[in-house]
């Protein structure tokens, strides 16, 4: 599908589905599950695709998906629609089969697949994953373990998670089993609208993906899109709430006079405009390397880092700008303010970032 089509088809989606539901949405803590086939109706999921056609990954698309749920102004909405394909990816030269069935029920909105990585006492420390998984007959897995601030974990349809297999790290798929998982809701800080929840795996089923010892390969593979949908995030936040910013500074008078005639929140403004406006450049010069020479660990992690940082920054000045308005709650800058602290948590914090870029140098 051409990408400015499918941008319409996203924002019309979004003007008429989420906007006018967020605030129902965040008091409730869980959007309904039924928007995923109101999303899958439109070909969202599929980035314009049909379901029942071979799915083609492209990240022109994918870009616009994560820009135009983001210019929501919920982040949530970005991790309930577009987080998939970090986690299909997995499949694509494992299992091909289970790859070409995972998209058909995704992309058609009837089921959902999440990662599962997290674990309380390992946070962004893969080599700290303790659940564990044995062999009980053939190609057939047992997993039991704790896995920790899983997005929908308590309602997801199937989970990519880790385990160890004889003491070797390794990806599997395990399908949702009321019997064998226990899940806790757990309050958050921001992503408000989006469950997130502590699950505990009880000898539950699963399906390895890849050879056992594979993980570590595998999630480098996918955990590198996953950043690059955070830098994107991030970015087109920054950007939402500097325009709300500009666009109240220009409404809001003081002593008779727009806010924006002062030196100091006009030179406020053209410093947010420049940071977000460089980082978007070299997310999009990045994009158009990426089709050519392939991933680059290093780029991708400055750009999350830079991204996260600019729009912590900004998010914090629009709130200052927007005055006492921009503290109510379910506000624009208010809900933005505080979904910036979780991407600098998200594939991999900061500081992991930082180690990664520094061993790279």
């Amino acid at each position: 599908m051409d990408v400015e089509i499918y941008r319409e088809k996203v924002i019309e989606f979004v003007d008429s589905v989420i906007r006018p539901n967020l605030a129902t949405w965040e008091e409730s803590g869980s959007y309904p599950l039924e928007l995923h086939a109101l999303a899958a109706k439109e070909n969202i999921l599929s980035l314009g695709q049909n379901p029942e056609d071979e799915f083609h990954d492209d990240l022109a698309c994918r870009k616009v998906l994560i820009e135009e749920l983001s210019r929501s102004g919920s982040q949530a909405m970005v991790m309930a629609l577009a987080s998939h394909f970090v986690s299909l990816n997995a499949f694509k030269t494992t299992l091909p089969q289970t790859y070409t069935r995972l998209c058909k029920q995704i992309f058609s909105g009837k089921k959902t697949l999440v990662l599962a990585l997290t674990e309380p006492q390992a946070g962004s420390d893969l080599k700290s994953i303790q659940c564990e998984a044995s062999l009980e007959a053939d190609s057939e897995y047992l997993l039991s373990g704790e896995k920790t601030f899983i997005c929908n974990g308590n309602r997801a349809d199937y989970m990519l998670t880790a385990a160890r297999l004889d003491k070797k790290l390794t990806l599997f798929l395990v399908k949702a089993d009321k019997n064998s998982i226990t899940s806790t809701a757990i309050p958050c800080l921001g992503w408000q609208g989006l469950p997130i929840a502590s699950i505990k795996f009880n000898r539950v089923k699963a399906t390895r993906v890849g050879e056992p010892g594979q993980a570590g390969r595998l999630l480098q593979q996918i955990l590198l899109q996953e950043r690059l949908n955070l830098a994107v995030m991030a970015n087109t936040s920054a950007m939402v709430t500097f325009e709300a910013a500009l666009e109240y500074s220009k409404r809001r008078k003081v002593q008779g006079s727009p806010l924006f005639e002062q030196q100091i929140i006009r030179h406020r403004l053209a410093d947010m405009h420049g940071k977000i406006e460089l980082c978007r450049a070299y997310i999009n010069q990045y994009i158009a390397a990426v089709t050519v020479s392939g991933p680059d660990a290093k780029a991708i992690a400055i750009a999350k880092n830079q991204a996260v940082e600019i729009l912590e920054e900004v998010a914090a000045k629009s709130v200052q700008i927007h005055g006492a308005s921009g503290c109510i709650s379910g506000s624009q800058a208010e809900r933005i303010y505080r979904d910036a602290r979780l991407l600098g948590l998200g594939g991999g914090s900061t500081e992991v970032m930082n180690e990664m870029i520094s061993r790279l140098l």
